[in-house]
């Protein structure tokens, strides 16, 4: 029998998309994007859409360059927004 996936679950893809939604809500491109944190464009294509584990230190680092502290990334739900109106 597989595990029950609960609230507190870290799902990567969704991970994926949050960093892309925030790097497009930023202006960056892809290509700009992972040129400025000194990564392979491709890599960063594999954490948004493939649900690629990124390692921790590239983790802290996509944090970092998106202004957004690791814990919204890791503990927000689909349901909650990354940014909510003011």
């Amino acid at each position: 029998m597989g595990r029950k996936k609960n609230s507190h679950d870290f799902d990567l893809t969704t991970f994926g998309c949050q960093i892309k939604e925030i790097r497009e809500k930023q202006g960056l491109s892809r290509q700009k994007f992972a040129n400025e944190m000194g990564l392979n464009k491709r890599y960063i294509a594999k954490i948004e859409n493939e649900g690629q584990s990124p390692s921790l230190q590239v983790f802290i680092q996509l944090a970092r360059k998106l202004h957004i502290s690791v814990d919204k990334l890791i503990f927000s739900s689909d349901d909650e927004p990354l940014f909510p109106d003011n």
